[in-house]
């Protein structure tokens, strides 16, 4: 047994209690440390600073791309998780026998970004097939599948053609338009089945509307003789049913005509006086009216019940709707000359029915107007467009740009597929680029028409201006040739 003088003891606990502090101290720092790590800091950084850390994740299609930021090549390669102290990050990716792809991230600490939308294009579009027709002009119009393409040229007028993209070498399907219709043809919109699709004949201001199968070419419906409506101004398929259609007639009662059971309703859908309108989904529509006054109202139809959305500045001018769904969220977005500005809408009628006024302000409200107003392919970005300015809304990061187009003025513009704008220059030349109009990439020039992709974003119909006539190509965008 030890025997300790007084201050013997005092000594040891002094020491002991010395020990225990410091004991603690280092507690603390472990937690502190780990606890830091697990929220993504850096403890020290090159310049003695705690710096948070973000998490980034880069993908792209196809996988399997080498990373570079800021001029240093990762170890990892796409699809790859990355820890990053906050910053702003030049990446590229690259991968042989395609196009570099760049882009500017700003990574916040704490925070996670996702660069998942890059598509790499081949360095060399290979040509799968190509057909050529006569004349010098060509229309064209895409299934809601994307898979099919219905074609109609001016110099032979008696065929309507049906190419398969998803099978590029497959035979054309050649549709016989009826011997009693002729004049300026129209191609109106498919069906939700994939397999019909609306045709307008205008000759000396009368339209002729028919609907066409493509799996059994006999199978052409007269709309117009069927329900008695000679010269109808807007005809449309009801909630895309091939068999259902809506019928504007000229003192602007909408009515639903079914053709399978060759029946026209006889009420009006709305109580208005239509002059435009637009199918959404789910039996629900948009529609504007203009009363004796001169004044252009837009009105939602949902559920058989109107609810009033706007009232537009300019009545002369025309307007544009689309709707689309995003993370169970419906959007209905409104643009056009007669607005000063594009106007993005979400949930409306929930929140017309949850307004005290009987009217709801706009979810976003877009800095441009034009006469493209479209949703992507995915519905997450919400593009409006005029020949040489867009903005662009991402309904997923609740971020807006707007930018002078890359290109110029455009021809023509749209959403190439689920995050990537194309624009046909006044010169047709053929440009796609991201939605906030980075990786700006020339396809193809001579084209004449809307570029159509199909669903897995792997080939591309082009109408292209040839020597001595027009072709329909099919291209490659997926697949490099070097691989």
């Amino acid at each position: 047994m030890e025997f300790l003088t007084p201050k013997q003891k005092r000594d040891k606990s002094r020491r002991l209690f010395l020990g225990y502090g410091l004991f603690g101290i280092l507690i603390v720092l472990a937690t502190y440390v780990m606890v830091s790590t697990a929220l993504g800091y850096e403890v020290f950084s090159t310049k003695g600073e705690i710096v948070q850390n973000g998490l980034l994740f880069v993908d792209s299609k196809p996988d399997a791309a080498i990373i570079n930021i800021n001029g240093t090549q990762e170890s990892s390669k796409t699809n790859a998780k990355l820890s990053l102290p906050e910053g702003s990050y030049n990446i590229a990716l690259n991968k042989p026998g395609y196009r570099e792809w760049k882009s500017v991230t700003n990574l916040s600490g704490g925070s996670v970004e996702f660069l998942t939308y890059p598509r790499l294009l081949p360095d060399t579009l290979e040509e799968l097939s190509t057909v050529n027709y006569a004349g010098s002009s060509m229309k064209s119009l895409q299934s809601r599948d994307k898979r099919w393409v219905a074609l109609y040229t001016a110099a032979e007028p008696s065929l309507m053609r049906i190419h398969d993209i998803n099978r590029p070498q497959a035979d054309v399907l050649n549709i016989s338009i009826p011997s009693y219709t002729s004049g300026n043809v129209e191609l109106i919109e498919w069906a939700g089945d994939n397999t019909h699709f609306l045709v307008s004949v205008e000759s000396n201001s009368v339209y002729t509307y028919l609907v066409f199968n493509r799996e059994e070419a006999e199978d052409v419906v007269n709309v117009s003789t069927l329900f008695g409506v000679a010269n109808a101004p807007k005809v449309a398929f009801w909630d895309g049913k091939w068999d259902e259609v809506t019928i504007v007639d000229t003192g602007g009662v909408v009515r639903i005509g079914s053709i399978k059971n060759k029946s026209l309703a006889a009420s009006s859908l709305v109580s208005d006086k239509v002059e435009d309108f637009f199918t959404l989904s789910n039996e629900r529509a948009v529609y504007t009216t203009l009363s004796i006054d001169g004044t252009k109202s837009v009105r939602i139809l949902d559920d058989a019940v109107t609810y009033p959305v706007l009232n537009v500045p300019d009545p002369s001018k025309a307007i544009f709707i689309s709707g689309g769904g995003y993370n169970r969220n419906d959007y209905l977005l409104i643009s056009g000359a007669g607005l000063e500005k594009a106007l993005l809408y979400r949930n409306i009628v929930q929140t017309i029915k949850q307004s005290n006024t009987g009217r709801v302000s706009p979810f976003v409200t877009m800095p441009i107007t034009g006469d493209v107003a479209e949703f992507s392919r995915s519905n997450r970005f919400v593009l409006v467009a005029s020949n040489s300015e867009h903005a662009v809304y991402d309904v997923e990061q609740k971020e807006l740009f707007r930018y002078k187009t890359p290109v110029g003025d455009t021809g023509f513009t749209g959403w190439f597929d689920d995050a990537r704008i194309y624009s046909v220059t006044t010169k047709n030349e053929l440009h796609i680029y991201d939605f906030n109009g980075a990786n700006d990439y020339i396809v193809a020039s001579n084209v004449l028409t809307p570029p159509m992709v199909n669903t897995d974003v792997e080939t591309v119909s082009l109408v292209l201006q040839k020597e001595n006539s027009i072709a329909h190509s099919i291209l490659d965008i997926a697949n490099s040739q070097t691989e």
